[in-house]
């Protein structure tokens, strides 16, 4: 398990609902994404008949993504993780990775944020493999708001699985 101070970067619902109380909460700026209202949901928004949007963050180049970074208190980090884990990564469309971030005061920490994947080989051949084990696999054609993700979801269909 990670010694150092554990920096979650909230960008959405962590905003307001962060789901822990933060040891510390600074205004900060992660460089290189954007947020944007770009990923299709069931799970927090929507049906599976109609899916809402969620916010995501989109990785490019010349932009950034201005949020809270929120430290996790110390002894409780495994705890943390395990509810954020259990909530932001419900339906594995996010993924999981430790970014550099600048706090509002000038320093510089490693933070756990949700980004999503832009290797469109590596996903075309991830969605090929995973339809079929999910339920529903939504991929790069799915639509505008998949073109650099994957959504995978263990919901079952009477007609078999669903994979666009």
């Amino acid at each position: 398990m990670q010694t150092s101070p554990i920096w979650v970067f909230g960008y959405g619902s962590l905003l307001w609902n962060p789901g822990f109380t933060p040891a510390e909460a600074v205004a900060a700026q992660l460089a290189g994404y954007q947020r944007c209202f770009c990923m299709l949901s069931i799970h927090h928004r929507g049906t599976e008949d109609d899916p809402g949007l969620v916010l995501a963050l989109d990785p490019m180049a010349q932009a950034h993504c201005d949020g809270m970074a929120l430290r996790v208190a110390q002894g409780e980090t495994a705890g943390v993780l395990a509810m954020l884990r259990e909530r932001e990564l419900v339906s594995s469309a996010y993924v999981e990775r430790w970014l550099p971030l600048r706090l509002a005061d000038g320093r510089e920490v490693t933070v756990l944020a949700g980004w999503r994947g832009r290797d469109a080989a590596f996903l075309r051949a991830a969605w090929r493999g995973a339809c079929g084990p999910f339920g529903t696999v939504l991929g790069p054609d799915a639509d505008r708001y998949h073109r650099n993700h994957l959504h995978f979801d263990t919901a079952r269909y009477h007609s078999g699985p669903y994979c666009r």
